[in-house]
C-alpha cells in the first residue's frame, strides 16, 4: 500500500515513477 502511494506521489512530485 505504502509503495503504491509513494509511486503515485513520486509521479506527481518528481514527474516520473521513482521506485
Amino acid at each position: 500500500v505504502l509503495l503504491g502511494l509513494l509511486s503515485i506521489w513520486n509521479v506527481s512530485f518528481l514527474g516520473y515513477p521513482a521506485r
